[in-house]
């Protein structure tokens, strides 16, 4: 009986817990984020001193496919998507690095919880 009881109790969570994922990762506008895009930038953000010219322009996609606020909104929901955890001091070179200066740095200030 116990068991039965601790079967269904985990069913339920695995139940719950696909419904709040599958919600986070069905939404439209974070389905139109090139995350692949970011692929370039994992030399980058594992030493290399620089990003790379694929990088940087993988970074130029994710920036002209949607809004700061909505790249902010869905890396916060699905981290994972992004291959890497964004380093504060790396991402906020992008600015001066790749000379991208749209967006950057509100998408980036809201990632990191700060004010710019």
């Amino acid at each position: 009986m116990a068991i039965t009881l601790k079967i269904g109790a985990i069913t339920l969570c695995l139940i719950f817990l696909c419904s709040i994922l599958s919600a986070v990762c069905l939404d439209p506008e974070c389905s139109v984020i090139p995350v692949r895009n970011l692929v370039a930038c994992d030399d980058y953000y594992t030493g290399a001193p620089k990003p790379s010219h694929d990088c940087c322009n993988g970074v130029r996609s994710i920036l002209h496919s949607t809004s700061p606020q909505i790249i902010c909104r869905c890396y916060k929901a699905t981290p994972w998507k992004f291959h890497f955890e964004f380093d504060e001091h790396k991402t906020l070179n992008f600015k001066s690095e790749c000379g991208i200066y749209d967006g950057t740095i509100s998408a980036f200030c809201c990632i990191f919880n700060k004010t710019c």
